[in-house]
C-alpha cells in the first residue's frame, strides 16, 4: 500500500504543473474582462517611435481605443492566457486614459492589418484579443495607415540612385475596401535626381511593379528631344556616344481586386545618357606577336566589361578609356600557336549586352641564327637572366597610367642602318653554339656599317637610336644581358624597349617623347662583339612580347564595326 501511495503521489507531482496550466487557461477563458471606466474624458496616446498625441473624448482617435473594450456583448473583447509572440512585430501604442474621477489607467496595444489579430494589455500584463469590429473600426480610420504595408509608396531605383518623386498620389486599400489617400501623396515639391551616367538600356527597378511607365528626353544641352514614349522602346534609341540629358518619367500602378494599392507617380531625372553597348575588334585575322585591339562603345565603366577567351590565351585584357570607348590591347604571344592557326572565340559581355569574335591566329614563321662568339656566356647565363628579370620584370607589368589611342610605329633606327643587315627579326630560334642552348627571339635587331679605318671607330657610323612612338621614359638604367637600356610606356600596357645603347643615352625616366626623336645610339658589344655597330628593340603588352614589325607595318587601329 505504501508503494501505491508513493507512486500516486509521484504521477501527481509530474502532471500537477500541466492540470495547472491547463486550469488557468480555462479560468482566462472564461474569464471577464477588466472592468473599464465608462468616464474616460482623455487619453495620451505613444506610437512605436515615441511620439505623444493627446486627444479628449470627443476626438474620433480617443473613441476608437476606448471602443476596443467593449461597449456591448457583441465587440466584447476576449480574455488570453498570453499575449500571442507574434503580436510583439506589430505596431505597439502606449496610451494613458483618464476618467472624470482624474483616475489614470494604461494599456497597450498591438495592432495589425488583419482585424482577428488585434490585442492590447492592461495594467496588471492581461492580454486580450479585440473583437474584429472593433479592430475594424480603427483599421478603417485614418490613422491606421501606419499598419498597411501597401500604404508606403514603392521605392523607384537606377541602378544605385534612388529616384524621387516630385509629384505622387498614392492610395492604400483598408480592410473595409476602400482605397485612402496615403499621407505621403503630394504635388509640385519640385524634387529631382542627378544620374552620373546611366544607359539607353537602363535597368529602372521598383519595389512594387508598375504597370505603366512614359518616358520623356531631351538634350540638356540644346533642348533636342531624344525620346517620347513607354520603357520599352526606350531600348531601341541609337544614340552615338552620350549626351547630357533631361528625362521626364511617369509611372503609374493601377488599382485591381488582386492588388491592395494605386498610384501614380512624377519624375525629373538628370546624368549623361549612353547608347546601347557595342562591341568591335581591330582584326579577324592575326599572327602569333601580333596586338588586336578589343573596344567596347556606350560602357559607362571598364569594371562593367568582361572578357572570355577559348581555347585560353592566358591573359587578361585591360581596358582603359580611349575617348567615348573602352579599348583593351589583346598580344598574341609568340607561342600561341605551335603550328598552323587556331580560332579563337572572344566573347565581349557587359551589364546589357554580349558579341562574340571569331579570331584565326597564324603561327609565326620562324627561321634560325647561329650565334658563335666566344664570350657570350659571359652574357648569357642563370645569374645574369635572373637579375635581369627580377629587374625589369615590375616594369614590363606596372599598368600605364594613361591610354594607346591608335597609330603607326616607326622605324626606331636612323643614318647608315641597313634592313638588310638585321641579324634576325622577331620570333627568330636563335642557337647560341658554344653554350648549346636556343632562345626565341622577342625582339629585333638593328645593325649598322662597322665603318671602321685603321682599328679605330670613325664618327658617324653608329647608328642614332629613335623613338618608336609617342610616350613617356619609364627606365633608363643598365643591365649585364642588355647592356645600357630605356623603356618608353606608350599607353595601355604598351611599352617598347631599346638596348644596348652607348653612353650618349639624351633622355631621362619622365620625359616625355616623340615617335622618331633621338634618344641613344648604337653600341657595340653584348652578345656580338663583332665590329659591328647593333641595337635591339622590343615591345611588351603588360609583360607579353610582341612582334614591332606589324607595328610598323600595320599599327594599331581600332575597327568599328
Amino acid at each position: 500500500m505504501k508503494k501505491v501511495l508513493i507512486v500516486v503521489l509521484s504521477v501527481l507531482l509530474v502532471v500537477s504543473p500541466t492540470i495547472a496550466l491547463i486550469g488557468c487557461y480555462f479560468y482566462f477563458k472564461s474569464a471577464d474582462p477588466q472592468v473599464v471606466s465608462t468616464d474616460l474624458v482623455s487619453a495620451v496616446v505613444k506610437d512605436g517611435k515615441g511620439n505623444e498625441s493627446s486627444y479628449d473624448r470627443d476626438d474620433q482617435f480617443f473613441s476608437i481605443f476606448a471602443g476596443m473594450f467593449g461597449k456591448d456583448e457583441e465587440n466584447r473583447p476576449e480574455a488570453l492566457v498570453q499575449l500571442p509572440a507574434e503580436a510583439l512585430n506589430y505596431e505597439k501604442y502606449e496610451v494613458l486614459f483618464v476618467d472624470n474621477f482624474g483616475m489614470e489607467s494604461s494599456y497597450t496595444y498591438y495592432l495589425s492589418s488583419d482585424p482577428k489579430k488585434c490585442y492590447y494589455t492592461d495594467e496588471a500584463n492581461r492580454a486580450y484579443n479585440i473583437a474584429k469590429g472593433a479592430a475594424e473600426a480603427f483599421l478603417n480610420s485614418d490613422y491606421a495607415e501606419v499598419v498597411y504595408a501597401m500604404a508606403t509608396p514603392p521605392v523607384v531605383t537606377i541602378g544605385d540612385t534612388v529616384l524621387t518623386p516630385y509629384t505622387i498620389d498614392w492610395k492604400y486599400k483598408t480592410v473595409g475596401g476602400v482605397l485612402k489617400n496615403a499621407s505621403c501623396s503630394y504635388s509640385d515639391r519640385n524634387e529631382s535626381s542627378s544620374l552620373e551616367q546611366f544607359l539607353v538600356a537602363f535597368l529602372l527597378e521598383s519595389t512594387l511593379r508598375p504597370d505603366e511607365i512614359a518616358l520623356k528626353i531631351t538634350d540638356a544641352d540644346n533642348k533636342e528631344q531624344l525620346y517620347s514614349g513607354n520603357y520599352a522602346g526606350l531600348s531601341r534609341l541609337a544614340l552615338e556616344g552620350s549626351r547630357n540629358v533631361n528625362v521626364d518619367m511617369t509611372l503609374v500602378w493601377k488599382n485591381s481586386a488582386e492588388k491592395d494599392y494605386a498610384g501614380s507617380a512624377k519624375y525629373f531625372f538628370t546624368g549623361k545618357l549612353f547608347g546601347n553597348p557595342a562591341f568591335s575588334i581591330s582584326k579577324n585575322q592575326a599572327t602569333c606577336g601580333d596586338v588586336v585591339v578589343l573596344s567596347a562603345y556606350n560602357v559607362m565603366s571598364a569594371d562593367d566589361l568582361q572578357v572570355q577567351i577559348e581555347p585560353s590565351l592566358n591573359y587578361t585584357p585591360v581596358f582603359y578609356k580611349v575617348g567615348e570607348s573602352w579599348q583593351a590591347l589583346l598580344p598574341l604571344a609568340v607561342d600561341a600557336v605551335a603550328e598552323g592557326n587556331t580560332t579563337y572565340s572572344i566573347t565581349m559581355t557587359s551589364a546589357s549586352a554580349t558579341d562574340v569574335f571569331l579570331l584565326n591566329v597564324n603561327a609565326l614563321a620562324t627561321k634560325n641564327y647561329d650565334y658563335n662568339e666566344a664570350n657570350m656566356g659571359d652574357y648569357y647565363n642563370d645569374t645574369v637572366l635572373n637579375a635581369m628579370r627580377e629587374n625589369l620584370g615590375p616594369i614590363a607589368k606596372t599598368p600605364s597610367s594613361f591610354s594607346f589611342v591608335s597609330g603607326k610605329f616607326v622605324v626606331p633606327a636612323k643614318d647608315n642602318y641597313y634592313s638588310e643587315t638585321s641579324n634576325y627579326p622577331f620570333g627568330t630560334l636563335v642557337n647560341l653554339v658554344p653554350l648549346k642552348k636556343t632562345f626565341t627571339a622577342l625582339d629585333i635587331m638593328y645593325c649598322a656599317y662597322a665603318n671602321y679605318k685603321d682599328g679605330k671607330y670613325v664618327e658617324g657610323s653608329k647608328t642614332k637610336v629613335l623613338a618608336a612612338f609617342d610616350g613617356t621614359v619609364v627606365y633608363v638604367g643598365a643591365q649585364t644581358y642588355t647592356g645600357r637600356l630605356v623603356v618608353i610606356d606608350h599607353g595601355s600596357g604598351l611599352k617598347s624597349w631599346y638596348t644596348n645603347l652607348s653612353s650618349d643615352i639624351q633622355v631621362k625616366e619622365g620625359d616625355t617623347v616623340t615617335a622618331g626623336q633621338v634618344i641613344s645610339s648604337a653600341a657595340d658589344g653584348g652578345l656580338n662583339s663583332s665590329l659591328n655597330f647593333n641595337f635591339h628593340v622590343g615591345v611588351t603588352v603588360n609583360g607579353v612580347a610582341v612582334n614591332l614589325q606589324t607595328l610598323i607595318d600595320e599599327g594599331l587601329i581600332a575597327q568599328r564595326d
